[in-house]
């Protein structure tokens, strides 16, 4: 693993730091995520999509269940990446927002690598206002139902298997409410296309604010809506960063773990060094 973050180091063209990871394959399929252009969506809301920043950062990572995958994340979505995580030897890549535009590239490299996608996020609003997710804000229900409904068309045309949703920040009871209602809104839309929603508490140091805080907050909330479809997202970084004892928390967590992130502590970069060992 440690030789693979080493190699996808090197293939990143930018200022890429190695964190963590997805992968899944997909079918060829046609761009129903149109350009930076309004689109109607299930929820009858109109949103705007535009492109997305232009940072590159790349993670190492694997899949909890039966198969164990290495994974490349590729936070540019330039479809061009893709071949340079299969040329760095791994087996799977996540998405962060892939770019409506790029739809059909994207998804033609993955074909022609048979590289499978692993996951996507909901956009998380407009990150210059300072929004990072949209779904427990109880004043942007629209836009958290234009988010979702975006990103499970992008994950059936991608057959992305994952779809984090982006709790945005907020904070309360109403902040709950409305990230529980918009939980079920993406399972309730997800039936029947092999596709599991995923939440992941971040921490408050790179995220102020942010409203899915803690491993047990998370918890708590997939056992309040009960679905075999939701899952927690554990990226060992941000819960030490928040917690600590982030080895433990995982080991008593993982009847929830649908998808594993890792990195080191407190840098963010290869898992190689740092406060956690991963060897252990």
């Amino acid at each position: 693993l440690r030789a693979k973050i080493r190699a996808a180091s090197r293939a990143q063209t930018g200022r890429g730091v190695m964190r963590d990871g997805r992968g899944r394959e997909g079918r060829e399929g046609t761009r129903r995520c149109g350009p930076a252009a309004a689109r109607q969506t299930r929820s009858g809301a109109t949103q705007k999509v535009g492109r997305a920043r232009a940072g590159s950062r790349s993670r190492a990572g694997s899949r909890v269940g039966s198969v164990r995958e290495s994974s490349f994340v590729l936070l540019r979505r330039r479809p061009h990446a893709i071949q340079r995580a299969v040329e760095a030897g791994f087996h799977g890549i996540e998405m962060h927002w892939p770019d409506p535009a790029d739809i059909a590239k994207i998804k033609s490299a993955l074909t022609s690598t048979h590289l499978p996608l692993l996951s996507l996020n909901t956009v998380p609003g407009t990150k210059q206002d300072g929004d990072f997710g949209l779904c427990a804000m109880p004043d942007r229900r629209g836009e958290a139902k234009a988010a979702i409904d975006l990103a499970v068309d992008q994950a059936d045309v991608l057959n992305a298997k994952f779809i984090h949703v982006m709790a945005g920040k907020a904070s309360g009871p109403d902040a709950h409410e409305t990230f529980v209602e918009n939980l079920e809104y993406a399972l309730d839309i997800t039936q029947g296309l092999g596709v599991q929603i995923l939440i992941e508490p971040i921490n408050s140091y790179d995220v102020p604010e942010y409203f899915l805080k803690t491993v047990d907050q998370a918890i708590d909330i997939i056992n309040e809506i009960g679905s075999p479809d939701l899952k927690l997202m554990f990226d060992f970084y941000h819960v030490e960063r928040q917690q600590g004892s982030a080895i433990t928390r995982f080991q008593a967590a993982l009847n929830f773990v649908g998808h594993v992130q890792f990195a080191s502590v407190p840098d963010r970069g290869p898992p190689d060094d740092g406060d956690l060992d991963f060897d252990k």
